[in-house]
């Protein structure tokens, strides 16, 4: 394998494509959609894997999320691109300069692991949550999802009999609570985790933690337990009793059986490229599917808002939905969030357990996840039989908790970002808002009345949803005498 450099192409685009986050995989799916409306199976494969991240960092706290990437000319794509193209898209999920700088790093990082690692050793990144001293302002960093939670990788190569490169594997966990001095420390010690001390300059910078990935090459044989031997390793650099009693207990719970819950993980993930490839399909005819129109009917009396009005408009007489971009963000954010909550209950995450606040209806979400499990129904009738548990969900105010775009960016995609699905799309079914909690304060074209904009139309002042205030008055008013 050659030595990769950056092109000038490269550095050109990075930072240039801006992505909607809760379209980000159904963007990609438009880009391989055959002209008969079928989607590639690796190019499935490939979206599956990335829901499946996801999962693990939304809900799945105690789980090793690990992805197998196979080689290809040197490289290991995803959707056709490869490490290093992926991790540069990472800038279309950032905000602040400092989240930009991140990506830069994790580029170098995908450079580094191509033209460095080698069949028996593992190549060790730690990538501590911003540091409110010197990488960002706390308000920053919450903004990008990078504030209380550190993620450990590690990433090793598999051969196949005649010694040849066939892959790659990439595990991850998130860790809390260690401190980044604590990290420091452990790259700082010669022998902790690797033989000579990597200093970090400045120590008080997680960005300065994060450029350590190139220095951070062990044996395979040290990580028998992949990146969780990481965090063994940091232990004794931690001072704090309370911090240690915190990892010990995340230890604990790292040792589950993670075959048994990445099954459990994917079962739930596939429900989510079910409902990405229909609205994808709908978003090229520019009317929602069956399914996702029952999707939606479900939760029509539980949207609030500016949402509601939206999905009032979007509605047609024979009882459709005409399908534009700020509706499919709402029908994408509904799906993530209950699908958010599936998996959480399936991992049974305590803080998804605790929202839910209803032993009934968990009781149920796991009755019907393991149904589903070991019975081969279609997707309608499992939508059909989730009706109730789903309105549940959605009443019961669940806001995934998402991670960092620059991270999931680098590791091939995804990013849920609570703070990004708030913003958007309101958390799917809306904060409360009603008329007169809301401003039309942004210009733009109406997504009800200039949807899409002649040539000589000018911009009107929206609401958060994209909507004029004419259209949300004759919305409310239509939906008043129905």
């Amino acid at each position: 394998m050659g030595e990769y450099e950056l092109s000038r192409e490269q550095e050109r685009w990075a930072g240039k494509v801006a992505v909607e986050p809760l379209l980000a995989e159904s963007d990609l799916l438009m880009q391989v959609r055959t002209l008969e409306g079928e989607y590639p199976p690796e190019a499935l494969e490939d979206i599956l894997e990335n829901v499946i991240s996801d999962n693990y960092e939304t809900v799945v706290p105690n789980g090793v999320s690990e992805m197998f990437h196979a080689a290809k000319d040197g490289d290991y794509p995803w959707m056709g691109m490869g490490l290093v193209e992926n991790a540069i898209n990472g800038h279309a999920f950032c905000t602040h300069d400092f989240a930009h700088r991140r990506v830069d790093v994790e580029t170098e990082e995908a450079i580094d692991t191509l033209n460095n690692l080698r069949p028996g050793w593992a190549k060790i990144t730690i990538t501590p949550r911003a540091s409110g001293t010197i990488d960002a302002t706390h308000k920053e960093a919450e903004d990008e999802g990078l504030h209380d939670r550190d993620l450990v990788r590690a990433q090793w190569l598999e051969t196949d009999e005649n010694d040849e490169i066939t892959g790659k594997f990439t595990a991850s966990i998130e860790v809390f609570d260690v401190p980044l001095s604590s990290w420091v420390s452990l790259v700082e010690t010669p022998g902790a985790l690797v033989e000579e001390p990597v200093l970090v300059e400045p120590p008080n910078s997680a960005l300065a933690m994060l450029k350590t990935h190139r220095h951070l090459y062990v044996p395979l044989e040290q990580l028998p337990k992949g990146p969780i031997s990481v965090l063994e390793a940091v232990k004794p650099h931690i001072t704090d009793p309370t911090v240690q009693v915190s990892v010990e207990r995340q230890l604990k719970k790292f040792g589950v059986d993670q075959e048994e819950l990445r099954e459990k993980v994917v079962q739930t993930s596939l429900e989510r490229v079910k409902f990405l490839c229909e609205l994808t399909d709908s978003r090229i005819d520019k009317v929602a599917t069956d399914y996702i129109t029952s999707y939606i009917d479900v939760h029509k009396d539980q949207f609030k808002g500016q949402q509601k009005v939206l999905v009032e408009g979007m509605r047609q007489p024979d009882g459709s939905y005409i399908m534009n971009e700020q509706f499919a963000k709402i029908c994408s954010g509904v799906n993530k969030t209950i699908v958010a909550a599936h998996a959480g209950v399936a991992a049974e995450n305590e803080e998804v357990l605790n929202k839910l606040d209803s032993p009934d209806l968990v009781e149920q979400i796991h009755r019907e996840n393991v149904f589903f499990a070991n019975n081969d129904i279609s997707w309608e009738q499992q939508l059909h039989m989730r009706q109730g548990s789903n309105q549940g969900i959605a009443d019961s105010g669940l806001r995934p908790r998402g991670g960092c775009a620059a991270d999931m960016g680098d590791i091939f995609g995804s990013e849920d970002s609570t703070k990004r699905l708030e913003k958007d799309a309101k958390d799917a079914f809306g904060s409360g808002d009603d008329e007169e909690t809301y401003d039309f304060d942004e210009e733009m074209y109406c997504v009800v009345c200039q949807a899409p904009p002649k040539a000589d139309e000018t911009k009107k002042m929206c609401g958060p949803c994209g909507i004029c205030k004419g259209c949300d008055t004759k919305i409310r008013a239509k939906s008043a005498a129905a």
